[in-house]
């Protein structure tokens, strides 16, 4: 099993990568839709980095990979080796991997939901909210 490296989390970062993926995440994966294969793995990852039982070192991980996926071209992310650059697909694949322990199916059944969602609405807003 793929174990974390023994790092205190950077709170700072964290609220950072958090604001942006508060910002950005929904409407990025309503560009989304239709092209990244793995898409469902990151909205995944979404909700299991906003649950409350996720643990912190596991959701700073989870929010630096989403906040590069928000903005790819913000710089390199120091994560688990340098993401910068990744495709979508791999960035999820690479996070999940990190996070697989932590993920429930709850949050694999949230995303599948909310994807249907968006998939079901005919609208392309760019809306930074999640889709209800």
């Amino acid at each position: 099993m793929f174990r974390l490296p023994d790092w205190s989390v950077d709170r700072e970062r964290y609220a950072r990568d958090a604001e942006t993926v508060e910002h950005g995440f929904w409407a990025r994966v309503r560009e989304h839709l239709g092209g990244t294969a793995r898409l469902e793995d990151g909205v995944t990852l979404y909700y299991c980095a906003v649950d409350p039982r996720t643990p912190l070192k596991v959701k700073a991980l989870l929010m630096a990979a989403l906040a590069a996926f928000v903005t790819p071209a913000r710089g390199p992310v120091r994560v688990l080796g340098s993401l910068a650059g990744l495709n979508a697909s791999a960035l999820f694949a690479k996070a999940l991997a990190a996070a697989r322990a932590h993920v429930r199916d709850e949050h694999r059944e949230r995303a599948r939901a909310a994807l249907a969602r968006l998939r079901a609405s005919s609208s392309k807003e760019s809306s930074s909210e999640e889709p209800s």
